[in-house]
């Protein structure tokens, strides 16, 4: 079974989807490592510490977006390729 056209939204939003939950991981990563940091090391909380908490609305917002632009564009020259070369070829079994 070959996979010929890809829905391009739909494979933007799944790809959205997965890059922002990565996003998600990696601005609670960065804004518990700020935390900890702020905390132990400098004895204080300060503007830094409220912008490394920001990372966890903001990083999963910008990974998402850059993710579903990616996977639009990457649809799209799926979708152009696909017709020259078979480029995935899937193995199914029905139950």
């Amino acid at each position: 079974m070959r996979i010929l056209r890809l829905g391009v939204v739909s494979f933007g939003k799944l790809i959205g989807h997965i890059m922002a939950c990565i996003g998600f991981f990696f601005g609670v990563l960065y804004s518990f490592g700020g935390l900890i940091v702020d905390a132990f090391v400098n004895q204080q909380l300060n503007l830094g510490t409220l912008i490394a908490m920001m990372a966890l609305i903001g990083m999963p917002f910008i990974f998402a977006l850059f993710g579903f632009v990616c996977g639009v564009l990457g649809a799209l020259i799926y979708n152009h390729l696909g017709n020259k070369v078979s480029l995935v070829e899937l193995n199914v079994e029905c139950l």
